[in-house]
């Protein structure tokens, strides 16, 4: 006997039966066999995401014998005579119906859904034979609106590529092969942020700090900057200034932003380098380009370091081998590049963008079919 598991049920209208588990079962359990078309649902699974996201699936016609679903799944007993499963589960998976359920699932304090909710929603429903010609059409609708789907979804995920493409481009290319090579402490002065401590949360003088968190890929997040204290000698030694590069030690290391003085005076704690180019050796934004492509070839978290902890200490930055162009260059080669990449996160927001009206046609559809236009 197949016994379905949470992971059977997906958001698609088949049920995936690839780790279906095969068992015997008790006579006490053979009330829990599902029928051909009968919907299961995700009742609880330790996770509210599973469950408010309206995980439902229909016991597919093509199966022979019966499948018995476990204890963490509903079953929906579908009268064929009198509703088409398909449409019933295409109903289910509205947006009334998802907010409807997760309205339920809210006010609990246990991310689980009983099966008196279901019998609590109410929708209009035809006569069969409109039924199956509703859900005959939406069916075919909705296979080109997945064919669609799929085609952007092809199109963002090649976006996605184009940054690491365009960094391997230019960092990987003949031409750099030839830069002359200088150590990274060479052009830059490096420095860790303040340590964080209890007393540092409740002293006399609070001020910005950035973290770890609020450093991504060439921005800042700003819309949490917490604060601590720094004495006026501290602040004088961990007060950033426009141009300097911050760098994550941990989490991700090496990834990277140049500071621009967004906030003003602002500091740093000790999750964070603080690079400073020296002489005007060196394009700071050249540099955090430098630390994305190292990032992206796994240079910062290789299998040789001490710790099973990603972490990248303030002796590897400064030994870490940097070719240099000429300075002009450099910001030549900068400019491209911040080009190129503003042109690739455009693509991305356009592909985003289709992909997420795609994802409300089915609603739309269904509210075709329920109001006759169908």
């Amino acid at each position: 006997m197949q016994v379905l598991g949470v992971g059977n049920v997906t958001n698609e209208a088949a049920l995936d039966l690839s780790g279906a588990t095969i068992r015997h079962l008790s006579p006490r359990e053979l009330d829990a066999v599902a029928q051909e078309g009968d919907l299961l649902v995700v009742k609880s699974s330790g996770s509210a995401a599973n469950i408010r996201s309206g995980k439902t699936a229909i016991c597919p016609v093509r199966l022979s014998g019966k499948i018995a679903c476990s204890n963490f799944m509903i079953r929906l007993l579908v009268d064929r005579e009198k509703i088409e499963p398909y449409l019933l589960w295409l109903i289910l998976n509205s947006t009334a119906s998802k907010k409807f359920i997760r309205s339920i699932v809210a006010a609990s304090t246990y991310p689980n859904i009983k099966w008196e909710t279901y019998r609590s929603l109410t929708f209009p429903l035809p006569p069969l034979p409109e039924q199956r010609r509703i859900a005959a059409r939406l069916r075919e609708q909705l296979v080109e609106v997945q064919k669609a789907r799929a085609a952007v979804q092809a199109q963002l995920d090649a976006t996605q590529t184009l940054p690491a493409a365009h960094l391997r481009s230019l960092f990987d290319s003949p031409a750099a092969q030839r830069w002359p090579i200088r150590k990274l402490g060479e052009v830059c002065d490096i420095q860790l942020g303040k340590m964080l401590s209890p007393k540092s949360k409740t002293g006399a003088h609070p001020r910005p700090y950035l973290r770890n968190a609020n450093v991504q890929w060439g921005r800042f997040a700003l819309d949490n900057v917490a604060t601590m204290d720094f004495s006026d000698k501290e602040a004088q030694k961990f007060t950033l200034k426009s141009g300097d590069l911050l760098v994550c030690e941990g989490g991700e290391p090496g990834r990277a932003a140049v500071w621009d003085g967004q906030i003003s005076p602002c500091f740093y704690q000790k999750a964070l380098h603080r690079l400073r180019p020296q002489d005007k050796a060196v394009d700071p934004y050249f540099v955090m380009f430098r630390l994305w492509f190292g990032a992206l070839n796994h240079e910062f978290t290789n299998s040789h370091a001490k710790t099973t902890i990603a972490h990248l200490p303030a002796i590897r930055l400064m030994e870490l081998p940097l070719r240099v162009p000429p300075l002009a260059q450099q910001k030549q080669l900068v400019n491209k590049l911040q080009s190129d990449l503003e042109q690739a996160s455009r693509l991305q927001t356009l592909f985003a963008d289709r992909l997420a009206a795609l994802d409300l046609l089915p609603a739309a559809l269904l509210r075709e079919a329920f109001t006759g236009k169908l």
